[in-house]
């Protein structure tokens, strides 16, 4: 029997650990650079914050993607997750200044 992708997702992960943990800790030091260097006061960004929208982002921009696409995204998934984590960054730092 064949197995859906549907019914694939249920017993996989989307993100493992790993790519989980990595994108928490590359959000926790470019926040953490960003502090240093004024362009966020500490505590006004939390981590979980970025990493949150970024893997919910990534999940649909996944979604959206081709089977030929979702082969060659599973080799470079972690500079994607970061790339994106460093645009919501910097949007997040966009938005603080000009308030």
């Amino acid at each position: 029997m064949k197995t859906t992708p549907a019914q694939k997702s249920e017993r996989e992960p989307f993100f493992s650990q790993d790519e989980i943990k990595g994108l928490y800790k590359f959000a926790r030091e470019r926040l953490a650079y960003h502090e240093a260097i004024g362009e966020l006061n500490p505590g006004d960004v939390a981590a979980e914050d970025i990493a949150g929208t970024v893997l919910l982002r990534a999940y649909r921009e996944y979604a959206k993607q081709s089977a030929s696409e979702h082969s060659k995204e599973a080799r470079a998934r972690s500079p994607w997750l970061e790339q994106l984590a460093t645009n919501q960054i910097q949007s997040t730092i966009d938005r603080l200044q000009a308030a």
